[in-house]
């Protein structure tokens, strides 16, 4: 397993052949479903989803949020918020909203959710080094449920 995750991490595994409908764009990290859409809460730091998002991953798997999920972006430590940047910013933002919800209900194995969070990051937009750092982090330090 661990040597699984390390290939994975330093990108020793190949990039993988995905079949997508050819409708859609070609996007081999997956696609997003529907904008974002949060309304910020009266703390200031959590937010409250106003409509279903989903993430679509390469392998055809939906991970929806549903409307009225609270989100709070603290999948991602916050001692590693000055190297990857907080939550709510930058390109990793859709793939946090995702992996927030996924982290709190914990339905699928840590394992899963957290590589769902590396495509997302790419899919986003995230660049290779930056979504491996991102992914280590939430997989080293992040929560871990199922």
């Amino acid at each position: 397993m661990a040597v699984a995750r390390l290939a994975f991490v330093t990108g020793w595994v190949g990039r993988a052949k995905f079949d997508v409908d050819p409708v859609l764009p070609v996007n081999i990290y997956g696609r997003f479903v529907g904008a974002a859409d949060p309304a910020w809460l009266d703390d200031g730091r959590t937010m409250r989803l106003k409509h279903d998002f989903t993430y679509v991953d390469p392998y055809q798997k939906a991970w929806v949020a549903p409307a009225r999920s609270v989100i709070d972006g603290a999948s991602i430590s916050r001692a590693f918020w000055t190297l990857v940047g907080g939550p709510y910013e930058g390109k990793y933002r859709n793939a946090s909203i995702v992996h927030d919800v996924a982290c709190v209900n914990r339905t699928e194995p840590s394992d899963d959710v957290h590589r769902m969070f590396y495509f997302a990051c790419r899919c986003g937009g995230v660049d290779e080094v930056h979504a491996k750092y991102l992914y280590i982090a939430v997989h080293n330090w992040g929560p871990h449920g199922k």
